[in-house]
């Protein structure tokens, strides 16, 4: 399980570095997906694959919301800041 968050939280820092919030809604159905399909063929129990899955979603999340911030907090490069003065200086 510790597995399953560590990787989940990265990918939800990847999306969140990368895409927006709409991303993180088919991203969590996919891990439905491959949690549920993963722990049928291995014969694990639906509770456990429910469990699996909560922890898969909530570290998605909450690893979208650290990518998030710090692509807030990262200047872009290829962005020019702005020019707040620029109509007050003469000349």
């Amino acid at each position: 399980m510790l597995l399953l968050a560590v990787l989940s939280a990265l990918c939800g820092a990847l999306i969140g570095l990368r895409f927006g919030a709409l991303v993180v809604l088919p991203a969590a159905a996919a891990s439905l997906v491959l949690i549920a399909g993963g722990g049928l063929i291995l014969g694990i129990g639906l509770a456990h694959i429910a469990l699996a899955f909560v922890i898969a979603a909530v570290t998605l999340q909450l690893g979208f919301l650290g990518g998030a911030a710090l692509r807030t907090h990262t200047p872009d490069p290829q962005r020019t800041p702005p020019r707040f003065l620029a109509p007050f200086i003469d000349g």
